[in-house]
């Protein structure tokens, strides 16, 4: 705002927790998914799952779904637990090949024929629960435009916001926002 930058936002995303599909656990709470990132919970039967370790799977540095997730999950600033994969396809591999690892993905990425998403504080991680705000872990995103944007890039952002440029957030598995 002290700089005269406007921020757009033109989709939006969840982030889902997700786990092999025969992990027996079913929902966690931000707490404690935060817990097994930092290392405080270590074993599944913590949780009420299997007497497993549990294999932490996260995302690169700099990726934004992690800075994301470490956000919302009051993670900053922590050393996060983990193997850090940077593709979200082997995060999924991993994930499917582990019946103890859990990790973290976007909605857009979300496949459920490989991994299982599973709900957070009860709730489920569907565009519906996202757009109604009741899936804690979401995120917007944003185009930045400063005061001396040009016009070619004030015609990008009508052009995302518009019904041709929001099929296109669609298309690749977000949420629209207009």
């Amino acid at each position: 705002e002290e700089k005269g930058a406007v921020g757009h936002t033109v989709a939006l995303d969840g982030v889902a927790i997700v786990v092999n599909p025969e992990n027996t656990v079913t929902s966690l709470t931000v707490e404690q998914i935060a817990q097994i990132y930092n290392g405080t919970i270590t074993n599944w039967s913590e949780l009420g799952g299997n007497d497993e370790e549990i294999l932490i799977i996260s995302r690169e540095a700099g990726s934004g779904t992690r800075s994301a997730f470490e956000e919302i999950c009051g993670l900053l600033g922590e050393d996060e637990e983990g193997n850090e994969i940077s593709l979200v396809d082997e995060s999924k591999a991993l994930i499917a090949d582990s019946t103890n690892a859990v990790g973290y993905i976007s909605l857009g990425s979300y496949d459920s024929t490989q991994v299982h998403a599973i709900n957070v504080g009860g709730v489920e991680c569907t565009e519906e629960n996202i757009v109604a705000g009741t899936y804690p872990i979401a995120r917007p995103f944003l185009l930045v435009q400063g005061p001396a944007t040009d016009d070619l890039a004030k015609a990008f952002v009508d052009y995302i916001l518009s019904a041709d440029g929001q099929a296109v957030v669609s298309e690749q598995g977000y949420i629209p926002v207009a």
